[in-house]
Parts: C-alpha cells; structure tokens; sequence
C-alpha cells in the first residue's frame, strides 16, 4: 500500500470560501418545462435555495398506471416547491430492524405524505442569480429500497449540505415508482416496457438536461450516481442508454447489474394482487381494472401478504429483462461494445453484509446478538464485492474508463455496534453531510471524511476525464495496486491490490 499525499491539497481546490452576500428573492424564481416554480432559501444556511417536488411527468394514475411516464405539461400558475412531495407507494415492514431503529435517516419522514404523484425531483443550488458564463456540475442521485422503497425526502439524502460546502455544485435527486407500480410484470403488457421506474429515472435526467441551466447548471457535465438498486439502476442505465447516456460519468455505490439484475418476475405476483382485488383473468381486462383500484388497495395487498405468509419470502417486484431497460445477458452487451463508453467509479463498503445479515435478528439485535461473520461475508461478498469486481474487469477489459474503490469508514454517530462495521449504505449520511442530524454531532475525522468524499464527487462530475486522476487514483486494472482505499483507519486514501478482497469470487 501507498498512502496518497493529495488529499489537503485536493480538498483546498475543491473548497469555494463565499464572501457574504445579500440577495432578492429573485433567484427564487425559475422558469422550467413543468412551469415557473418557486424554491426557498435553506432553513439550515443563507446560501443555498432549495426546490423540493418539481414535477417531472404527470401523475401516473388511471390508463397511465403501470406504463411509461409522460412528460409534465407546462403548468399556467407558479408552483410552490417549498414543500417535499409525496413519497411513491412502497412496502413496509412489519417487524423493526437495525435500519428502522438505529438508521431513522433512510426512512420516510412522518410528514412527507405518500401518494402516485410522486414523480418529481428536487434541486439544492447556491443563492444568487445564475451566470450563463459559469455554469456548476450537476450531481443527480438515484436512491435504493431494494426497488421497493425509498424516496428523495428521505434525511440522510438530502443534498443541501453537499452545496453549502461546495458552491461550485448543483445536486439533484429524484423520485421513480417502486415495486408493482414500477416493475408490474403484467401479463397485460405483453413483455413490453416491463420497467416504468427505470423509465422514470429517464425522464427525470432528461428533464434536468432540458432545465438544469436555468439552475445554474452545466448540461454537459451532469454526474449520475446512486446506492444500491439505485447503483444498479445506474449500471443498467449505462446498458440501457447507451448511445445517448445524456450524463458525463456515473458512480454505481454498493450495486451494479450482478447485484440487483435482471429477475423473471413471474406476471402470477401481479395477477395474485389483481385477483385479491377481484379482478379478471383476462389479461387486458386484468390491467384495466389493476388500473383502476384505488393505489392503498394495491399496495395493501402486497404489505399483508409480505406480514402474514410464504414464510417471510416478500412478494417480489423489481427489474425484469425486457429488452429496452434491462436486458437478459449484459455481458454480452458490453463485450458487443452495446454500453455508454462514459467513466465510471464502482465500488463498494467494507462489511455490508453486517447490516443486512442483522436484518434477520430484527429489534432483538444487539452487541451480543449478532449475525455470523460466515453469514456477513457471504452477503458482503455474494451481493456486493464480487459483482464489483466483476464489472470493473469487464469494462476494463474493453478497454472503458473504469475506477473501483472500497469505502472503510466508522464513525460513533454511524455505529452502534462495534461489529457492525462499514455496513450496507453507511457511506451516504457521510458522503451528504447528514449523519449529524439525529443529534450526535460529527466526529473532527469524520469531517475531514466529509470533505474528501464530496470532493470525489465534485471532481469527477468537473472533469470526468481527468478528476479522479487528479485526485491520484488509477485506473483500474486487477493485476496492480488500484483498489483505491476510502478512509481506512488514519489514511483517507489508499491503495492496494483487489485480490486480497476478492479470494471469494
């Protein structure tokens, strides 16, 4: 290993020090495709504006239910944007878990309402009238919830503190349908368009490519990342787009392709909510009348049965091979060169199994009562690491820019247990600056790793050609020390081989 020397030098090029400024409200104010919306300054800074909820297609209920989305009309009056917009219908849990008690920062806030029209993003900019002549970086961020949950409200995503410590960055995130309501699988449709909320993700990054500048932000370098099944929505993204990806670089964190890929989700799910729901066999009439239920009735049916039956085994929805958003065999798509020749950083943390392993021990889990090493390494290894390793060879070995790294970071307000470790998605409240907002303040290292992530990100999207190589990181390449290292013990970065990590794949 080798200890990399340009971390502070690095984070003093990335870090805008803003004089203080008074500002109108004018910049409030921003005409888009949906209509003029009106943000809010931040509750927590003076110089960041805030626009929650702006819509990005209709509302998709009646015939548009369970199909593509559709651009949002223009709307004739000002939209008030100063309030979060409704969450997508999900699955609950019935039993608390780790991530419930210990973790409230990825779940739904009690005052963000659920509802279909949850097609809409938010965007954190700096204060002040935009400057056409010195457009930002754009960062747009897909969640995870294992395509069943999740939602751009959610605290610890929450992408104002990311552009109060880098004005020279515009963040993004957005809404998709969930589970049955975005990957149906119905009979109904034919084998066609199987996935709307990845089409969703679609037109929300088309959206912002059509409206970002009136933000303040750069069309032409506009960043993708996500966690998760929103890592591996912005895999497949890559697969799916791959002549037109409209983003400059993506960040796939903890789930690619081989994570969460292609399912044959049997169109029997859906027809065994239609039928508790009382409707037709038919295929056509089945969707019509799924179409036609109230969306609490639905998404009932799938909670209950997720509660009370098949042993614990959900009722699944997620991405399913259809040959426009998900494809059956993406290797042999990438070996075809059928794939967004754009950079990429892939990676993931440490130990992720550790928390998803105490999943299954639900609110009896503690300091003694833990899951299994064995139990954490095969998860760690099975869902995150190999599938890591896997994608960064592939598109190495095609010669694609490729990055991989593994994240270590431990901080006291992130962990309760000591041998929880780098668990499953561990690196967001950090990489947002959110981690805080339950009332443990920030250790002084943790604040340091704040900065020198953020700076990952804003670099990459500033120059996705060059960023990461300014910031010392090699190219990956499985045979050397390329394993860019993320905050392991006192070093922020370095370097190793991956093969001490990857004896399992």
């Amino acid at each position: 290993m080798r200890p990399s020397l340009l971390v502070a030098a690095t984070l003093c090029a990335v870090e805008v020090t803003a004089s203080p400024r008074k500002y109108d409200d004018s910049d409030l104010l921003v005409v888009t495709t949906s209509g003029t919306v009106k943000g809010v300054v931040s509750e927590e800074t003076d110089n960041v504006r805030i626009f929650r909820g702006i819509p990005y297609a209709e509302v998709p209920t009646g015939e548009l239910r369970f199909r593509p989305p559709v651009k949002k009309a223009r709307a004739t009056k000002t939209i008030d944007v100063s309030e979060w917009g409704p969450a997508c219908p999900q699955t609950t849990n019935a039993v608390d878990n780790i991530y419930s008690i210990y973790f409230k920062g990825f779940g739904k806030p009690d005052d963000v309402p659920t509802g279909e029209d949850c097609l809409h993003l938010n965007i954190w900019a700096p204060r002040g009238k935009p400057s056409t002549e010195e457009l930002k970086p754009v960062l747009i961020f897909i969640h995870g919830g294992g395509h069943n949950a999740g939602g751009n409200s959610f605290p610890y995503y929450d992408g104002g503190r990311l552009v109060q410590d880098n004005q020279d960055v515009i963040s993004v995130s957005l809404n998709y349908r969930l589970n049955v309501f975005g990957f149906p699988s119905a009979a109904g449709l034919n084998g066609q368009q199987l996935n709307p909320g990845y089409m969703d993700q679609r037109l929300a990054i088309e959206w912002t490519r059509d409206n970002i500048k009136a933000f303040g932000g750069d069309p032409g370098r506009m960043l993708l990342f996500g966690e998760s099944a929103g890592g591996g929505s912005v895999d497949s993204y890559t697969y799916a787009y791959a002549e037109d990806p409209i983003v400059s670089a993506v960040v796939p964190i903890s789930g690619v392709v081989g994570s969460f890929g292609a399912k044959e989700v049997a169109p029997s799910n859906f027809t065994f909510i239609a039928q508790q729901l009382g409707c037709p066999l038919d295929r056509d009439e089945e969707l019509a009348c799924m179409q036609s239920k109230p969306w609490e009735d639905i998404e009932n049916v799938v909670n209950q049965y997720n509660e009370t039956q098949n042993g614990g085994r959900p009722l699944s929805f997620g991405p399913t091979a259809d040959g426009q958003n998900v494809f059956a065999d993406f290797a042999a798509r990438l070996a075809a060169g059928r794939v967004a020749k754009i950079p990429v950083l892939i990676g993931n943390s440490d130990r992720e199994g550790a928390s998803l392993a105490a999943n299954n021990l639900g609110p009896a889990v503690s300091e003694t009562n833990k899951p299994t090493e064995q139990a954490i390494d095969a998860m760690t290894n099975g869902i995150f690491n190999c599938p890591a390793a896997n994608a960064t060879v592939v598109r190495a070995d095609a010669g694609l820019p490729v990055w991989r790294y593994r994240y270590f970071g431990v901080f006291p307000n992130l962990d309760p247990f000591t041998w929880l470790g780098t668990w499953h998605s561990a690196i967001l409240p950090t990489l947002f600056n959110t981690a805080n907002k339950y009332g443990v303040a920030n250790t002084p290292a943790q604040d340091e790793a704040v900065s020198f992530l953020q700076s990952i990100l804003v670099n990459f999207a500033r120059n996705p050609a060059y960023g990461l190589t300014k910031l010392g990181f090699p190219q990956y390449n499985p045979e050397g020390d390329t394993l860019v290292q993320l905050v392991k013990g006192s070093s922020l970065l370095s370097f190793n081989a991956s093969a001490g990590y990857d004896g399992a794949c």
